[in-house]
C-alpha cells in the first residue's frame, strides 16, 4: 500500500470537510436552529461526562433539565449579540479520540475549540514545514518530537485546544453570540450538534441564566473549568520514544477506572498502552485536519 492510501486510510469523517465560507455563521443563528429535546443527550454525554443516557432519567428529571435548555435557549434567542469583541476568532469543529476503559473502547468525540485567524500564518508555517498526517506509529513519534514542543504556548497546539473554549464561560452571553462559527455543511447533524453543544456548555457554565447571575472574571473559577475540560491522565506513562511532547497528543479521557488494579498487571497494562497510542495517532492525525480545513478557510474568511 503506497503512503498516500495509507494516510487516506488513517482519516476520519472530519477531514472529508468541505471548506466554504457561506457555512461560517454566528453562534446567535445556529442556536436559533437548535432543539432542546435533541440538545440534552449530546450535552449530557459528551460535556457533562455522563455515561447513563438521559432516557434512563425519571420523566421529572428530565423535564427539569430539559426545561432549563429550552429556557437557556430562549434567552439566548432573545438577546441581540454584541459583535466586534472577537473579530479575528472562529469557532471550528474538532476531533478527538479518548480511550474509554482498558477493554479495547475508544470514544470518538467531536465538539468545538476557538481558533484565531491571527494564528493562520503560523500554522500554514508549521505544515509547510512538513506536517501532515502519519500512517504509523514510527512516523508518529518523529512527528511529535518535532512539531509538538516548539511554540507549544500558542492556543492552536494540541494541549492547548480544549482551554480555548474558556472564555466562553465567563464573556456576557451577547459577545458569545455574537462570535463566528463554522459548521461545514458537510457534517452530519448529528456532529452540527456536538459542536454546538460544546459551545452551549461552555455558555451555561455557570448557569442557565445570563441576566441573573454574576459573571466572574476568569480566576475564581476558571482553574476548575479548565479542569474539566483538560483532564490529562496519560502523563503518567513512559515516553516510548522519549523526549519532550511525545504524548501530546495523548486521549483526554480520565483513565483513573481503566487502569489496572494492580499495578504489576501487564497483561491489562501493556493492552491499554497500545490502546492510548492508537487514539494518540487518531489524534494527532485530526489535529493535522483541523490546521489545514482552517488554513484553507481563512483566506475565504477574509475575502469575503
Amino acid at each position: 500500500m503506497g503512503e498516500h492510501s495509507r494516510n487516506r486510510f488513517r482519516q476520519f469523517c472530519l477531514s472529508e470537510l468541505e471548506v466554504d465560507r457561506s457555512d461560517v455563521t454566528t453562534v446567535s443563528e445556529a442556536l436559533r436552529a437548535c432543539e432542546a429535546r435533541l440538545l440534552l443527550p449530546l450535552v449530557m454525554r459528551a460535556e457533562a461526562g455522563w455515561r447513563v443516557s438521559p432516557d434512563a432519567l425519571d420523566g421529572a428529571c428530565r423535564k427539569t433539565l430539559l426545561r432549563k435548555i429550552e429556557a437557556a435557549l430562549s434567552l439566548m434567542g432573545s438577546l441581540s449579540p454584541s459583535g466586534g469583541a472577537h473579530a479575528e476568532d472562529v469557532i471550528v469543529p474538532w476531533e478527538r479520540f479518548e480511550v474509554c476503559d482498558a477493554n479495547g473502547v475508544l470514544l470518538r468525540r467531536v465538539g468545538a475549540a476557538v481558533l484565531d485567524e491571527g494564528d493562520a500564518a503560523s500554522m500554514r508555517l508549521l505544515l509547510h514545514g512538513g506536517a501532515r498526517r502519519v500512517a504509523d506509529l514510527a512516523c508518529l513519534d518523529v512527528a511529535a518530537k518535532r512539531f509538538a514542543p516548539a511554540g507549544e504556548g500558542d492556543a492552536w497546539r494540541w494541549r492547548n485546544l480544549a482551554q480555548s473554549l474558556v472564555p466562553l464561560a465567563f464573556e456576557p452571553w451577547e459577545e458569545t453570540l455574537a462570535r463566528r462559527i463554522w459548521l461545514p455543511r458537510s457534517l452530519c447533524e448529528k456532529e452540527r450538534y456536538y459542536v454546538l453543544g460544546s459551545v452551549f456548555w461552555a455558555m451555561t457554565y455557570l448557569g442557565f441564566n445570563a441576566a441573573s447571575r454574576v459573571r466572574v472574571k476568569e480566576g475564581s473559577h476558571a482553574g476548575r473549568f479548565s479542569e474539566r475540560f483538560v483532564e490529562r491522565s496519560a502523563e503518567g506513562f513512559a515516553s516510548p520514544c522519549g523526549g519532550k511532547g511525545a504524548y501530546a497528543f495523548s486521549p483526554e479521557a480520565p483513565l483513573g477506572s481503566a487502569l489496572p488494579s494492580d499495578a504489576g498487571a501487564r497483561f491489562d497494562a501493556d493492552y491499554l498502552h497500545r490502546l492510548m497510542r492508537a487514539a494518540q495517532l487518531l489524534n494527532y492525525n485530526s489535529w493535522i485536519d483541523l490546521l489545514e480545513a482552517f488554513t484553507a478557510l481563512v483566506p475565504l474568511d477574509q475575502a469575503a
